[in-house]
């Protein structure tokens, strides 16, 4: 049995609640962590300097993300606890990470699946 040990690279605390989503992003020579919670939180974090996230976003409960890494972006879907059963999936955008981020696809159901195909250039929700 080949059993792989990977250390620890960094320990820092980024959510006061469960983490929904979390992807490490390799962009313009530089390392960075992309993370959601239910916290209501989205956080986009440079591995270099931990002790503040280089973006954040508090809209609404993240039930599941995921990266895309053609276009450098998260796409985030929520759910509706909040929204009085409506909700909406959004697209959170690294070149202008901070002040933008553009609302997709909205339901009247929590969306808890979603996937994306850097491939095909598409994203899929359940």
């Amino acid at each position: 049995m080949n059993t792989k040990f990977i250390n620890v690279y960094q320990h820092f605390f980024a959510h006061y609640n469960a983490i929904t989503m979390i992807a490490f992003v390799p962009y313009d020579k530089s390392r960075f962590l992309a993370s959601a919670s239910v916290d209501k939180s989205y956080k986009f974090w440079d591995l270099e300097e931990t002790s503040a996230p280089q973006s954040y976003i508090k809209k609404g409960i993240v039930s599941n993300g995921a990266w895309m890494m053609n276009w450098p972006c998260a796409i985030l879907s929520f759910d509706d606890a909040l929204g009085y059963h409506y909700t909406y999936s959004m697209i959170v955008p690294l070149r202008e990470y901070g002040y933008k981020y553009c609302p997709i696809l909205a339901t009247n159901s929590p969306t808890y699946g979603l996937a994306v195909s850097d491939h095909a250039n598409s994203i899929a929700w359940l």
